[in-house]
């Protein structure tokens, strides 16, 4: 199944060895996908974009959105990575939930953390009021979560990629803290995570 991918995956990635961008998925990724998670009951993972390593095989690590198969069960951002060999079936080798804490009404727990959501324009304002000093790379946030403090602290999962042609994109979380009035939201840390 490797063959069509790893010539696909050779336009994205300039080394051996290197990680492509993240990037939409194309219909032979999706259809690798596929086969390395139809054993997976429990949890419907929906890929959203992939970054590409070729080895002797190719590695996958995809950016999913997904939810636990249970009614009113919230969304969440996980990391799946596939390594697809070069004779032979695709296989799972990791999923990573560290993008997302277990999803419980944490939100009624003074000090605890919001569920993940989608950004709004206002959350934008903040993510924007915080980042317009950073240079050197841009981040999209893709979503984000709370916490009431003296203030608000705010944690982004965000697309990061450095001002350089050519550059990979990557995963990161981003802390923000937000102090009550009329002050400024400052970054407080940056990890990155895929």
């Amino acid at each position: 199944m490797n063959t069509n991918a790893a010539l696909e995956t050779k336009n994205t990635a300039s080394l051996y060895g290197e990680w492509s961008s993240f990037e939409a998925l194309t219909e032979t990724e999706k259809g690798i996908f596929a086969v390395a998670m139809k054993d997976r009951v429990g949890v419907v993972y929906t890929p959203i974009k992939v970054a590409k390593q070729i080895v002797n095989g190719t590695n996958y690590k995809c950016l999913c959105e997904s939810q636990v198969v249970y009614p009113g069960a919230k969304e969440s951002l996980a990391i799946v990575d596939i390594y697809d060999p070069i004779e032979g079936l695709p296989v799972l080798t990791k999923i990573s939930n560290a993008v997302r804490e277990a999803e419980t009404d944490c939100d009624i727990i003074p000090g605890g953390w919001s569920p993940w959501k989608f950004v709004t324009p206002d959350v934008r304002a903040v993510f924007d009021e915080a980042t317009k000093g950073l240079l050197g790379v841009d981040y999209l946030p893709l979503e984000f979560s709370t916490q009431v403090v003296e203030g608000m602290n705010y944690r982004f999962i965000c697309e990061a990629k450095m001002i350089f042609p050519d550059d990979k994109s990557y995963i990161v979380i981003m802390e923000i803290y937000k102090p009550q009035g009329d002050r400024n939201a400052t970054v407080t840390s940056i990890e990155r995570i895929g």
